[in-house]
């Protein structure tokens, strides 16, 4: 069970957070978005996390290079 370091990290930190707020405000809202990080998001985090444990920054960082040499 892989999962992606930086964005699980990120997700449970969501989740704490939406989950304090729900307890505060005793908002249902917020309890439903901190269910969504807690459960689906990081479920799919985990797929992704199965492929490749670095999956997420190395697309990122692919994306800022280019894709085409200068020519010499």
């Amino acid at each position: 069970m892989g999962c992606e370091l930086e964005l699980a990290k990120l997700f449970i930190t969501a989740t704490v957070l939406c989950f304090l707020l729900a307890v505060m405000k005793f908002s249902l809202g917020w309890l439903a978005l901190s269910a969504m990080f807690g459960g689906p998001v990081m479920i799919a985090c985990r797929i992704l996390g199965q492929e490749d444990e670095d999956y997420v920054k190395v697309y990122l960082e692919a994306l800022q290079c280019p894709h085409l040499r200068e020519p010499e």
